[in-house]
C-alpha cells in the first residue's frame, strides 16, 4: 500500500531456518515457458517501502513483507539465467527517482514492484497495477500486470480487485514504479496485512 493510517506495528521477523510465507506471485516467474525466456534478460525487483516508510501495517509490516518477496523472487530469477536489479535488501530508506533510476540505467527488460494493502478489517483481494503514461511501453505494462493477477489467482483462494489504472488510484507519485521505468512494469497489492483471513494465508 502506498498511503494510509498506520496501524500497531508488528514486525516480521526473519531467522534462519524459518519459512515465512510461500507467495504465488514467485511462481508467475518461475513457469517453464518463462524459464527460457529469463535467460539473458534483467529484471528490475523493487521491495517497496523500507527504512522510514514501513508501509501498511497490520498482522506483518509490508517494508518486511515486499523485502523477503523480493530476494525469494530474485533468487529464482536468477536461478533461471535472468540478471537481476533490486532496489534495496534491507530496511532501507530509497527515493522513488532512485528506484526508477536503476532500473533505467540497467536496461530491464521488465520490472515489478511489491507491495501489500492495509484499509479496514472487511477490505480484501488482490490487485495489480499499471500505468497508461508508462514513457517506454504502457501496453506491455498492462499485459504484464494481467499475467501476474491470472497466476496469482490460479494459485490462491482470494478475490480479485483486478487490474487496475495507476492515474485512477489517486496516488500520485506513488505509482512513479510504474510511470517512470522504461521498460514494461507493474505494481502488485498481493494481501491486505489489515485483513484476518488474508493474514492466514501470508
Amino acid at each position: 500500500m502506498c498511503s494510509g493510517r498506520r496501524l500497531h506495528r508488528r514486525r516480521l521477523h526473519i531467522g534462519k531456518g524459518k519459512t515465512i510465507f510461500l507467495l504465488p506471485l514467485l511462481l508467475f516467474f518461475v513457469t517453464d515457458n518463462l524459464r527460457a525466456s529469463l535467460a539473458g534478460k534483467t529484471i528490475g525487483i523493487d521491495p517497496g517501502h523500507g527504512g522510514s516508510d514501513p508501509g501498511a501495517v497490520g498482522c506483518v509490516a509490508e517494508e518486511d513483507f515486499a523485502v523477503v518477496t523480493g530476494l525469494k523472487l530474485k533468487a529464482l530469477c536468477e536461478n533461471d539465467g535472468a540478471g537481476v536489479v533490486i532496489t534495496r535488501t534491507g530496511d532501507d530508506s530509497v527515493s522513488l527517482s532512485n528506484r526508477t533510476g536503476l532500473f533505467n540505467n540497467s536496461g530491464c527488460s521488465l520490472s515489478i514492484s511489491i507491495h501489500n494493502n492495509g484499509a479496514s478489517a472487511a477490505a480484501h483481494g488482490v490487485e495489480i497495477y499499471s500505468c497508461s503514461q508508462n514513457v517506454c511501453c504502457p501496453g506491455d505494462g498492462e499485459n504484464l500486470a494481467g499475467k501476474i493477477l491470472n497466476r496469482l489467482l490460479s494459485e490462491v483462494k482470494n478475490d480479485s480487485r483486478g487490474t487496475k489504472e495507476c492515474l485512477d488510484a489517486g496516488r500520485g507519485i506513488h505509482f512513479s514504479l510504474v510511470k517512470y521505468p522504461r521498460n514494461p512494469a507493474a505494481l502488485s497489492e498481493n494481501y491486505f496485512v489489515t485483513n484476518g483471513d488474508e493474514c492466514a494465508n501470508i
